[in-house]
């Protein structure tokens, strides 16, 4: 999106909170656009007045955590994953963030759950199956890592962060042949 339809976006934004200050929505798509700018600390304050109209808006939570994450607040960032997940439990993008942000606080073995919802409701998302296979590798349960990031590549044959992890797998199975041939590959693409 090109800075200038994002400017626009804001301005239709605002003039529907102008008509109507209590409209979840807008306030949700204002902090989107907001975000997507660079200004988290305004996009915070538009999820945050979103739930003050809806408190189990799923969308305003996962994009609140998501804000608070780039913002530094990793903890706050989880407790609204959690309460997106509250509202929605089939939320994917929810349990990803979610176990993003607890492998980012050293707690991978918690994060795993959350990937293998997100797997099972996205099974062909090369993400979803990257960031699973990562967590059981960190967790060192390295077969379901390699089948996970196995799976990875074949949904994208080009994920470097896919092809890197497997061969990290391979090398730690002493499979240090096929890991070589992983990077090689890695470092061709």
């Amino acid at each position: 999106q090109s800075r200038g339809s994002i400017d626009e976006a804001i301005a239709h934004y605002q003039k529907a909170l102008e008509l109507n200050p209590n409209h979840a929505d807008a306030h949700i798509n204002l902090g989107i656009a907001l975000a997507a700018k660079g200004k988290a600390g305004e996009a915070i304050a538009h999820y945050q007045k979103a739930l003050e109209t809806d408190p189990a808006d799923a969308v305003a939570h996962n994009n609140l955590g998501i804000a608070l994450a780039k913002a530094g607040r990793p903890d706050a960032a989880i407790a609204h994953y959690q309460e997106a997940l509250k509202a929605e439990p089939q939320f994917a993008e929810a349990h990803t963030n979610l176990g993003i942000a607890l492998v980012e606080k050293g707690r991978p073995g918690e994060a795993i759950p959350h990937f293998e919802a997100a797997v099972n409701l996205h099974p062909d998302s090369a993400e979803a199956q990257t960031n699973l296979g990562a967590a059981l590798l960190w967790e060192g349960r390295l077969d379901e890592a390699v089948a996970h990031l196995e799976r990875a590549l074949k949904a994208d044959p080009g994920s470097l962060e896919a092809g890197d992890f497997l061969g990290n797998a391979l090398a730690a199975q002493g499979r240090i042949a096929d890991a070589v041939a992983r990077w090689r590959n890695v470092l061709r693409l």
